[in-house]
């Protein structure tokens, strides 16, 4: 998929060179490959090699399906929210919001972000070694759900309006609560009300990962034709959207027909 990129990219971008002497001396010949939407993929690869060098190192035994530790509390959750924020305020002195590095050819980053990427990824691990997801309080979970969502709106209405000084770089603040609230929050909710899946939910789970990797080609083709159709911005945004959505799930549900492909998809 990453070959596949390097089309999109010389068209996309309108390289004023001919596509083989870019494909072949540039793209592939000095690495400047691009992944698209799959560096989070990328990022996540490497989460995983470097817990699993961890665990070697470490060697400690896991222990599944027992609550060893209860699930974090309101006090909790604001200490790991205002750390992330301070993370996020230092690191974000050398690495503004946007900036991405590219670690390996393979693996671009955007490091103003990775105090998130990190945190939640460390507690995710915690989270289902020590089953957290079943045993967290429903009460704390719609609280945070609740503070994420205010945090949101004061950032909206701060867009808008502008509730705070530009000099303030208020977004910081907020962006640590909505990150902890909403995804807390998702998990209660999820838990409690939608745990469960009729046909057509599971047809979507089973379908997710390969929409993942494909609908970004469905949405830059639907885009391309909708340029030339005479429409509002709102109009052909609903379009693509709808439209993009049911044919992802559609050629996913084909692609993984093929023998073989739904062991990997």
């Amino acid at each position: 998929m990453i070959i596949i990129f390097g089309p999109i990219t010389y068209f996309v971008d309108g390289i004023d060179m001919p596509f083989w002497t870019y494909m072949i001396l540039f793209y592939i010949g000095q690495g400047d490959f691009e992944v698209g939407h799959l560096w989070f993929i990328a990022l996540l690869l490497f989460f995983f090699v470097c817990y699993a060098i961890v665990r070697l190192i470490a060697s400690t035994p896991i222990i599944k399906g027992k609550v060893i530790t209860t699930p974090p509390g309101y006090i909790s959750l604001v200490i790991f929210s205002i750390a992330l924020i301070i993370a996020n305020y230092i690191i974000r002195i050398w690495f503004p919001v946007g900036e991405w590095v590219k670690i390996l050819p393979f693996m671009p980053v955007e490091v103003g972000r990775c105090p998130q990427y990190v945190g939640f990824f460390i507690v995710g691990v915690f989270a289902y070694r020590y089953n957290w997801l079943n045993t967290f309080s429903t009460k704390t979970g719609l609280v945070w759900l609740a503070i994420g969502i205010l945090a949101g709106a004061m950032h909206y209405i701060d867009s808008l309006i502008g509730l705070f000084p530009l000099s303030l770089d208020f977004w910081t603040v907020l962006e640590g609560f909505i990150g902890v609230g909403l995804v807390t929050g998702s998990l209660v909710i999820s838990r409690e009300y939608w745990n469960k899946r009729g046909k057509l939910m599971t047809f979507m789970a089973d379908n997710a990962f390969t929409v993942y990797l494909i609908h970004i080609f469905i949405i830059y083709l639907l885009q391309g034709i909708m340029e030339a159709i005479s429409m509002g911005p709102f109009n052909k945004f609903m379009v693509v959207s709808i439209m993009g959505i049911i044919l992802s799930f559609v050629l996913s549900h084909f692609i993984r027909k093929i023998p073989f492909a739904k062991k990997f998809l």
